[in-house]
Formats: structure tokens, sequence, C-alpha cells
């Protein structure tokens, strides 16, 4: 009984704004549950009410978990009918670094990707770096050629690092025509990409490749040269900075023994193999962190020589945050992972590393982040024999060198204070985004943060609102002719036993047979056409729905034959609606507003599921005009009942004080 005063609180309250339920089905009123909205309607049918394209306002959940909003539905839709040059074309208007990212991305667009729900998610990253290569390889090939962009602006930018946020903002603005210089202080482009991810993982022609095509827009690249002072860039002429130096300081591990010989930070110990410079190698080493820089130590290491190397977790695989192919690989590649660990002293003979000592821990309670945190076991205590000990359990930005100028600093963590939807800072026309601005981040959130810095530079040069600038309008899609329920197909891989030796490209990238059907495999989300995934009769409790999809020949669009729902059957949940990934089945306005009881149509499917011509001309889809008052559904009173199962209705009174009868 409570719950029906609720719903009439939330009932008046709301009725002037928005539409409400008002009237529940009372001969479900045992089963139902408490989502229930009312009447069901489809939006379109593939293969009944034909559309190539539509526009969206929402995004579909792969682009709304890309921190670059890259147009994933888009270009999988393209890969899907073999127009991988338009694919690209698509990608790179939100990421001009796409080799790169189909390579080193953990693409937190697959975690929210809908067709996990139902097995496993569309291989959108291993889609992205298939027709990236299709495209590299015709630029090789002298058949695609990149023009200079022609300078329209006067306005002249400095980017301080060649890193992925760097180049990205350097990009958009060449392509806006802006003159753009990028002051790198390493002897090669790329930042932690060149420097911090081995090229097993992406090859350094990969890379460069990438680095010139940006460069032939017309960017100008300063190697070796180092940024100290920002007064300096704009004696020089620059009208705006932007900041994107990325974080290379190492965090110390903290404990005894770190000064000995043999302890070394795990990023310098990348970027010293990176850049062939001289160091010593270790035969027994230890590298300390769970992210997937910890992981590339481990296996750069064995490829470096190494007779025996160990990865010290404080927590267990599940609260790992390396990516779990890249545990895989380092499993099949020897490495020995140790999980729930923690080391507490470096041992040492003579000044140089001889062992480590450790802890083993048990799980306890949750932190902030929802990771269970590692609780030491007593007595459990133990040494392993090492001669190398690797720190990579995070990294700052260095830019000690920005405390004189007005660019606030977070204190805690040492990062540039921005806005996260412009990159603005707190000087004038200064810029920042990417490890800078949010700590150590993957590659593609430093890309988003260098497009949206591209777009905030451009508005403020052209005088117009920043975060207008930044309003996104409706969102393009294409409805794929074809779906396919297949499996997910799994990247290719360099076998364990060839990898050790050498830095090999390890994925070898998906054929194009297997690209075409991971392509067909996307759900189309948000485009309010049926596909006949068959995901809401999947999700249905009581198993009322029945779809009949096909598809007669390859490269014919599919049909949906019919959306069958039993009445009987149903209990109104709601459930399927919020399942249906591609938002073509929704609650109408019909039922929210009572003007209908379900019971006058819950026997009437041809009327539930009618057309949407009929539809439209009930008027149901004109604008809602909010009624006068709500006292006016009350005095209507409701259409008389005559089917015999709902008589009991009349003498439940629905509307009763009786607390006896909806408890």
């Amino acid at each position: 009984m409570l719950g029906i005063f609720k719903g009439m609180g939330v009932t008046f309250k709301n009725v002037f704004r928005r539409s409400v339920t008002l009237q529940y089905p009372t001969e479900k009123r045992d089963d139902i549950a408490d989502r229930f909205r009312g009447e069901l309607k489809l939006h379109r049918m593939m293969g009944v009410d034909d559309v190539d394209r539509v526009e969206t306002r929402k995004m579909p959940p792969c682009m709304a978990a890309c921190p670059s909003n890259m147009k994933i539905r888009e270009y999988v839709g393209l890969i899907s009918e073999g127009k991988y040059i338009e694919a690209v074309q698509v990608m790179k208007e939100d990421n001009p670094l796409i080799l790169v990212c189909g390579r080193v991305c953990p693409h937190p667009c697959e975690e929210n990707c809908r067709r996990g729900d139902k097995d496993e998610s569309v291989a959108i990253n291993n889609l992205k770096r298939f027709a990236a290569d299709y495209d590299f390889r015709l630029y090789k090939e002298g058949k695609i050629k990149i023009e200079e962009t022609e300078k329209t602006k006067s306005q002249k930018v400095a980017i301080v690092g060649a890193g992925p946020a760097g180049l990205t903002c350097a990009y958009y603005l060449a392509q806006m025509g802006y003159q753009t210089t990028i002051f790198e202080r390493l002897p090669v482009a790329g930042g932690m990409l060149r420097v911090g991810i081995p090229a097993y993982r992406l090859p350094y022609d990969i890379l460069q490749a990438e680095v010139d095509q940006i460069l032939a827009l017309g960017v100008e690249l300063k190697l070796n040269t180092s940024i100290d002072n920002l007064d300096d860039l704009f004696k020089d002429g620059f009208d705006a900075v932007f900041l994107g130096v990325g974080a290379h300081r190492p965090i110390k591990l903290g404990i005894e023994g770190e000064d000995l010989e043999g302890v070394v930070p795990g990023e310098g110990f990348l970027a010293d193999v990176a850049l062939e410079k001289e160091y010593k190698k270790g035969k027994n080493v230890a590298v300390i962190g769970g992210g997937n820089t910890a992981i590339d130590c481990a296996r750069v290491s064995v490829r470096e020589g190494a007779d025996n190397v160990y990865i010290l977790y404080r927590r267990s695989l599940q609260e790992m945050p390396a990516h779990e192919v890249e545990v895989e690989d380092a499993l099949a590649e020897g490495i020995d992972i140790q999980y729930l660990v923690s080391p507490t002293k470096i041992i040492g003979k003579d000044g140089k590393v001889v062992g480590i000592e450790c802890l083993r821990n048990e799980l306890g309670e949750k932190d902030a982040q929802g990771r269970r945190r590692p609780v030491p076991v007593e007595g459990s205590e133990f040494i392993l024999e090492v001669d190398t000990i690797m720190s990579a359990i995070s990294r700052v930005p260095e830019i000690d060198w920005l405390e004189p100028t007005e660019v606030e600093v977070h204190t805690k963590w040492g990062t540039i204070e921005t806005d996260p939807l412009t990159g603005e800072t707190s000087m004038p026309n200064v810029y920042a985004a990417g490890d800078v601005s949010l700590g150590a981040d993957i590659a593609i959130a430093a890309i988003g943060g260098g497009k949206r810095a591209a777009i905030t530079i451009d508005a403020a040069f052209r005088g117009i609102d920043v975060k207008e600038a930044h309003r996104r309008g409706t969102i393009p899609a294409m409805v794929k002719a074809e779906y396919l329920d297949e499996s997910r197909g799994k990247m290719p891989k360099l076998p364990g036993s060839k990898r050790k030796s050498n830095y090999d490209e390890v994925d070898l990238g998906l054929p194009k047979e297997q690209a075409l059907i991971d392509a067909k495999r996307c759900l189309s989300c948000e485009t309010n056409t049926c596909i006949g995934c068959n995901i809401c009769a999947e999700s249905c409790p009581s198993e009322a729905i029945k779809i009949v999809a096909g598809q007669v020949q390859t490269g014919e669009r599919r049909k949906v034959e019919s959306w069958d729902l039993d009445i009987g059957r149903c209990i109104f949940c709601g459930i399927c609606v919020e399942a249906c990934p591609t938002r073509t089945l929704h609650h109408t306005l019909k039922y929210e507003l009572a003007e209908r009881h379900v019971a006058d149509f819950i026997k009437d499917k041809e009327y539930l599921l009618r057309s949407a011509d009929l539809i439209e001309q009930e008027g149901w889809t004109d604008k809602h005009k909010h009624i006068p008052s709500a006292q006016k559904l009350w005095d209507s009173g409701r259409p008389k009942v005559k089917d015999d199962a709902l008589k009991k209705e009349e003498s439940d009174k629905e509307y009763t004080t009786d607390s006896s009868l909806r408890e």
C-alpha cells in the first residue's frame, strides 16, 4: 500500500512536467516489476522500414566510453561493408594516431560494448588496426598522399611535448589552418609511446609513420629542445601555448635499500632500451607493480637476456590494472607473476642488490576505487634472490619549471589543473592535456584531451563561446545491411617460443575475412532500428518475445520477418526495453498518460504492435502537451472492462486506502 501512495505522490509532483505512470494492471499485481512503464512500440525493423543512415543525439555506449569519443559505430559499419578508406577518414575525425591506438589502446570502448551482454564485445580495437593497416599499406605504396594544409590563420601555437596529446593538438590545429611548432626535449617524437612502449607492441616505424603524416601537414617539430620558460614562447611571437609534456618522473618505492646499485626505475629502463643506451643487464630481475608498464619491463627483460623474471604485485589477478591480454602474453613468455606479495626491504651486499624481502598479503575491505585492500599476513616473510629490481608503480609530471608562472598545479598529484572539457589552465592562453593534467593514463585519453584543446584554442582565437564550440550536435550513423551472430575472432599472435629473443611484433593483425565478420557483429546501438539481434527475447524473464530474422544471401540486407509479443505471458517489467541496444523498442506516452488502461489492449496484440502510420494518425507522434490538471484523469474514469479474467479488478478497488490489498 505504501508503494501506491509513493507512486501517487510522484504522479502529482511531476504531472505538469513530464509523463508519468498513473495506473497499473491489477491482474498482474502479484508479479509486476517496479520498473513497469506501459505500452511498447518499435520504431523501425530492418528490411521492413529500411533506412541507410540515421542521425542520433545520444552517443552509443562505445563512443561514450572512448575518451576521444570516436565514432565507433560509424567506422565499424563502414568496415563491415568493405569501405576501409572511408572508415579511416571517420576515425581521423577524432584520432590522428589510429595505427598506434590499434596496437596499444586498452579499448575502454569494448568494456562498454553492448554486444558483450549477449556474448563477447565487438573487436573494436582490432578492427581499427585492420583498417588503419590497410590505409598504411596504400600510403607506403604512394597511392595515398598527405598534402600540407594551407595556413589561413595568422595566429601561431607553441606545443610543448611531442607525445600523443601534443601530436594530436598539432594535427587538428594544422587542419584548421594554424601555424604550429612542437618542442620536444627527447631526440625522438612520440613521448611515452616511443620510450615507454616496447617495439614488440608498437613498432617504431609504425609510430614514426604517423608522426611523419602529421608533420606533412606543415607542422614544425624541434627535437632535443627543452622549454623551461613560458614567457619566452610568447615573446617569440606565439599566441597560445599547449602543454603536453606527459608524466615521465617515476614514483619511488619508499622502502629500505632503494638507493642500492641495481635498483632502477622501470620507465628509465624502457627508455634506455628504446633509445639504445648502455645499461647494466640483470640476470635475475624483480619488477614491482601491476600495470602495463610492469608487464613491459618484465617482457623486455626476457628479451634482453634475463634468466629469471618475477613480477611482484600486492593484490590478486582480479585487481591487477594491467590489461588481460598483456598478462596472458607475459605468462606465455615464461614470466613468473607472484600475486598478493608486497616488497618490504631491498637486501644489498657491497652496495649492490642481492635480494628483496617480501611479505605475503590477503585481501581485506575495498578501498575508494573499489579494489580490495592488501592486508599483510603475519610471519609470511620470504626472500627472492635477484640482482636487479625495477619499480613500475606509477609516474608523475616533471613541471617544477612552471612554479613561477600563473599555471596552477595540483599540490598532491603534481598535475596541472585544467578544465576537463576545454583544457584551459589558470593562465590565459595556456592549455594542457594528457598525462600532465590527468596523471599517468592511457594514450587515447591524451589524444582526446589534445583534440579538445585544439577546438578550444580555435574558438578562443575566433572569439566564440568556448563551451558552445564543444557542444555536440546530432551523431551520424549508418544502419548496417548485415548482422551476424558469429562469435568474436581471435587476434593471431606470434608463438611464445618465437618472441623471447627479438622485438618482432607479437600481434599480427586480423585477416580480412575475420575483420568483416567481426564488424558485422556490431549491434548498431542507438539507431532506432530493430536488427533482429534477439537480445530482448533472451532477456525476457517470461519468454514472451519471439523474433524471426534472416538474411537470404551475403550482401543482401538483413530482414526482420516478425517481432511477436505474447501478451498473455508478458509481465510488463520493461526489461526488454532496457536491454534493446538499438533503442527501437520503447515505451510510448499512450499508457504513461493513463488515457487507456492496460486492460483495453492487453488482449489486443494488433493494436499494441500497430504500424507507425496509425500511431501518427492517432497523434502520439505530436509534441506532448501537458494536461492542465491531474484531476481530469481521475474524473474521466476508466473504460469498462469486459474480460471475465479481469472482473476481480473491480472488487479490489485499486485506489483504496485499505493497506491489506497492496502489501
